[in-house]
């Protein structure tokens, strides 16, 4: 049996695709911390491609939300349900150093916040740094820092 002339063109087009496809790289997920919170387990992580950050995030289940306890009274200074370092590559590709999660089971001021929430917050100082900030000193800067 002879083979039309073309059908060997379509091999060498479909092994090349296949080629350049399984040199592809791959986008990878790096795991970060997880914690327990409200019978859920909150975790971080990220998405790099070789040496490129692609994404992050953290991932919070549904059981986290749905059983965090109702009618608590506000705490000062708040709690965080979960305070998770972001995985080493965030942390050099973007400066994340770390996610926390709050329950307001009261909500808090000012008014549009005062209805149950949670505060999502991801951050780009230290936790040693984040932590020794207080408000005791509430003057303000005689100028504006440069560049502001």
């Amino acid at each position: 049996m002879q083979y039309p002339r073309f059908s060997g063109g379509l091999f060498v087009v479909a092994a090349a695709l296949s080629i350049a496809c399984a040199k592809e790289t791959p986008v990878v997920e790096v795991a970060g911390a997880c914690a327990d919170a409200f019978t859920g387990q909150v975790c971080t992580w990220a998405h790099t491609k070789g040496d490129s950050l692609i994404d992050v995030g953290a991932t919070v289940p549904i059981a986290s939300i749905e059983k965090a306890p109702d009618g608590e009274n506000m705490a000062w200074p708040p709690v965080a349900a979960a305070a998770l370092a972001m995985p080493a590559s965030t942390q050099a590709g973007s400066g994340m150093t770390e996610f926390t999660m709050y329950w307001e089971p009261t909500g808090h001021p000012p008014a549009p916040f005062l209805t149950p929430h949670f505060d999502l917050h991801f951050y780009l100082v230290p936790t040693a740094t984040r932590t020794a900030i207080t408000c005791a000193d509430s003057t303000k800067p005689a100028t504006l820092p440069a560049g502001y």
